[in-house]
């Protein structure tokens, strides 16, 4: 009972700094609603002139209606993991991270990013070693 009283007092906001929030939000929004119906029954008109958001929007949107597997080298990169973590949230595509499984997990739990969240695309790593042939893992939590 305490538990949810304390619960129940926590507010989610959204601001300007909330990055994967916002992008968890446009996400989930693009996914549950028909932005073409709705743009018609707004009767909003395109614009001539492109801004850099409008032109990620425009691609991530490209992606989403023609989901592919995308290969992202150099797992123990900081700006890989955050692109896939931008990826998964909007669920442009699914997502092959090049690397030592163990070593993006908690690199990327360091930077505050959630690779394996629960409803996101199917994140996988390679691992590989000399000796040994390219084995896949998947970086979702294991459950017991």
């Amino acid at each position: 009972m305490q538990t949810a009283l304390h619960l129940s007092a926590v507010r989610g906001e959204i601001t300007a700094a909330s990055t994967g929030k916002i992008e968890t939000a446009l996400g989930v929004f693009a996914r549950a609603v028909d932005t073409s119906a709705l743009l018609d029954r707004l009767n909003v008109t395109r614009s001539v002139a492109v801004t850099p958001l409008m032109f990620q929007s425009q691609l991530i949107e490209r992606a989403r209606s023609d989901r592919r597997t995308i290969v992202l080298p150099e797992g123990n990169d900081d700006r890989i993991l955050r692109a896939a973590d931008l990826v998964l949230r909007r669920g442009a595509a699914e997502l092959v991270i090049l690397g030592q499984a163990d070593q993006i997990r908690t690199r990327a739990a360091t930077l505050g990013l959630d690779l394996g969240r629960s409803g996101s695309s199917i994140l996988r790593t390679l691992s590989w070693s000399r000796s040994s042939p390219l084995s896949t893992r998947s970086c979702a939590p294991t459950r017991a």
